[in-house]
């Protein structure tokens, strides 16, 4: 076996006299290995401290195999003392055919480096096992025998790795002159449009014609190298290259330019199979002559010194031969990180939806970064409050962002990122803005509108006075005083469930389930004023560990949503002793409603349910109990969603009912705690008699007057439920209305 690679020279020693161990060990594996030549083992010392194995291996190929691998090859395995990489494996063969899958390119194309093994050396050196590396090697050799060295479920081979980077934006075309500059210090070079600055290059594009991968075998430094099969038009690369520049002299070699070097991008269709008649991707490579324009044009003879000036020569001619000697450096191409990419590498799908956000506090900005950095929706941030030094606790926003508009400083931030505009910025209060054409048009495109404003106001705003050309579903996310549990309350997509309607039923179902009944406590020592000017300068003292964790979850819940628009109560719960996260949901139900004048008295139905549930369970008696609910007397609506059922001390009796009182008040008070005074006493309700209307009767009219009497005095409205067989009544009186 003699080979003059200078790869594999050096002094010949014995298998004794190894000195590396992984050598040793691989040494040992081959010389006891049924399929190799123990005839043709030689180990050689190079002055570089590698040590090389070589010997002929016996493949037990196919009778036809493919890519011209023959029964017999010969390698060498080089190995390097501080043994960082896994050992290098190359077929000598002079004849070995280049251009193969899973190779590595080199400068030179003999002999052929094989690529055995694709894992992260150092990440499994501790498990290395030097009769799998063997092993490995007759695997590559009788896989590429047979054409299946690269499986259609394998990504398509790159180009080449370099330490230098070039970094385009995905989809990358050039209508205007443009070109690249690297920073002091970076290893990046960037896209610009304009040519100021040191150390440039103007950007020259070719789009190839499509190729199968697999196709480069060895590094290129100089042009002639670029493997044949590149073609553009169907003419090879060099000699299109030579085209271009004698039909762009003008364009190419400008005086204010000539300084700078030539950087070529190649944009290239790879195919996985020559037979394809479409590329499965696109790559790019990047490749930057070593001579400045100036340089290339003088030697090329397109540029001629006349007293002192250099003077194009438009009729030159260009030899081939000086072109294909120019000398080209590789670089590794990139893609600048965009909303795409975003979802890409977040195993997401790409959402250019269009989302409006209220609300850019500490959850909300939280929130959006999530949501950004997944690829999810184009957003109008809206928020009219600007970022203090005790915000950055909590706050996606940085130090140079104090003083300025949250959601203004939020969207250049995002925009950034993203190297496009992903988000606007509305910097003013949504009360005051909503109604204008030009916000409400963004609103009606919005796919859902998302509250995280924390402001009752603002929620009742959404769900009831947009405009009814704004069909978006509404979404209201926020955290419990103590910043420990996430509510998120969001309509369909038809908006039968509305929102003040979940907020309501939100509210309930706090009292329902144990959990939660500390849910919407706090303590007032939790709080602090951060400025002295106001009595409502107060910030919750919430860790933001917490909200970290649940801006994950609501990102989630309203991608959730969009994907399915269904109806949604849910709370999730941090649990401070193990960090668990506890969920709760609970079932929207829709609800009846009466108008009365210029009001509207909403009821839950699955409270009518509940009432008449409990009427059946008192037959042939009639019951009752209080009604409880909120006001809206802004919109003169009334809420009402939950009842304390009639008191033992009640006197319940076929014709008539009177309520009781005992443990009514303590029962009452806890409720109203629970859920934080949202849900009120708004009135009485009882049953009638089977087969009886649910008309008031001459008593039920007396205490209605009663009830009002006193309820106006408050200035609160009063209603009184009356439940039959299947339906249920409502009394209510404005000043003006007669019963």
């Amino acid at each position: 076996m003699k080979y003059n690679y200078p790869i594999i020279e050096g002094k010949v020693i014995g298998l004794a006299d190894l000195k590396i161990t992984r050598a040793k060990n691989l040494a040992r594996v081959l010389s006891n290995h049924s399929f190799c030549n123990n005839e043709t083992l030689r180990f050689i010392s190079q002055k570089n401290g590698k040590e090389v194995i070589l010997c002929q291996l016996d493949i037990e190929i196919s009778q036809s195999p493919k890519n011209g691998i023959q029964d017999f090859e010969d390698i060498a395995i080089i190995c390097s003392a501080n043994d960082l990489f896994f050992p290098e494996v190359y077929a000598l063969r002079e004849s070995f055919c280049t251009g193969l899958a899973h190779t590595n390119a080199k400068t030179y194309e003999h002999p052929t480096c094989l690529c055995v093994n694709e894992e992260n050396y150092r990440e499994v050196r501790h498990k290395f096992n030097e009769f799998e590396f063997i092993q490995s090697i007759f695997r590559w050799f009788k896989l590429t025998a047979e054409g299946a060295i690269h499986q259609d479920d394998q990504p398509l081979e790159p180009f080449f790795i370099s330490n230098d980077y070039v970094v385009l934006k995905k989809g990358f075309k050039i209508e205007k002159d443009a070109y690249l500059y690297r920073p002091k210090g970076s290893s990046f070079y960037n896209l610009q449009n304009n040519s100021e600055g040191d150390n440039q290059l103007t950007i020259i594009p070719f789009q190839f014609d499509a190729i199968a991968h697999g196709y480069v075998n060895r590094v290129p430094l100089k042009i002639s190298e670029l493997n044949v099969d590149l073609k553009v038009n169907n003419t090879p690369f060099n000699v299109h290259f030579r085209q271009y520049l004698e039909s762009n002299i003008q364009r190419v070699f400008r005086t204010d330019n000539t300084n700078n070097r030539i950087a070529i991008i190649c944009i290239i269709p790879v195919k996985r199979n020559d037979e394809d008649k479409k590329p499965s991707l696109w790559r790019y490579l990047a490749l930057f002559t070593k001579d400045s324009i100036h340089n290339i044009g003088i030697n090329l003879g397109l540029l001629t010194d006349q007293d002192g000036s250099f003077v194009k020569d438009l009729d030159k001619k260009i030899k081939q031969d000086i072109v294909d000697d120019l000398k080209i450096e590789l670089k590794t191409i990139l893609f600048d990180f965009d909303h795409n990419f975003a979802a890409l590498y977040n195993n997401q799908e790409e959402s250019s939806d269009e989302f409006t956000m209220i609300g850019a506090g500490s959850l909300g900005s939280q929130v959006f970064e999530n949501l950004l950095k997944v690829g999810f929706g184009v957003w109008t941030i809206v928020d009219n409050d600007i970022l203090f030094p005790h915000n950055l606790a909590k706050h996606r926003l940085g130090r140079k962002d104090i003083g300025y508009n949250k959601a203004e400083s939020l969207c250049a931030r995002a925009n950034h990122l993203m190297g496009e505009t992903i988000s606007t910025p509305v910097c003013s209060n949504f009360l005051d803005t909503y109604s204008e054409n030009e916000f409400s048009s963004k609103l009606k495109n919005s796919k859902a509108i998302v509250d995280m404003s924390t402001s009752i106001a603002v929620a009742r705003v959404i769900a009831r006075d947009l405009n009814n050309d704004i069909k978006a579903p509404r979404i209201s996310t926020f955290l419990n005083p103590l910043g420990n549990d996430l509510v998120f309350l969001a309509e369909d997509k038809g908006r039968k469930h509305r929102l003040d309607f979940l907020e309501m039923q939100y509210y309930r179902n706090l009292n329902y389930e144990p959990k939660l009944h500390s849910h919407l406590q706090f303590n007032p020592t939790q709080r602090i004023r951060y400025n002295r000017n106001s009595c409502r300068d107060i910030t919750n003292r919430i860790n933001q560990t917490n909200v970290s964790l649940l801006s994950s979850i609501a990102a989630k819940a309203i991608q959730a949503h969009s994907a399915r628009g269904k109806a949604n109560i849910s709370i999730w719960s941090i649990c401070e002793e193990t960090f668990a996260v506890q969920k709760f949901s609970f079932t929207p139900s829709r609800w009846y409603r009466k108008n009365v004048g210029d009001w509207k008295v909403y009821i839950d139905l699955w409270l009518i349910e509940k009432m008449q549930d409990f009427r059946k369970s008192k037959l042939p008696n009639e019951t009752g109990g209080i009604l409880l609910g909120s006001y809206d007397s802004e919109r003169k609506i009334i809420y009402v969603c939950d009842s304390l059922f009639a008191p033992t001390d009640s006197v319940e009796e076929p014709s008539s009912f009177e309520r009781g009182i005992e443990g009514l008040k303590d029962d009452y008070e806890h409720y109203v705690q629970i859920t934080d005074h949202q849900l009120l006493y708004i009135g009485e309700w009882h049953s009638h008699p089977e087969k009886c209307t649910t008309n008031p009767s001459t008593y039920d009219k007396k205490l209605y007057k009663y009830l009002y009497d006193n309820m106006s005095k408050q200035g609160l409205p009063v209603i009184m439920g009356i439940i039959g067989d299947s339906d249920c009544n409502v009394v209510f009186k404005e000043p003006d209305y007669e019963i």
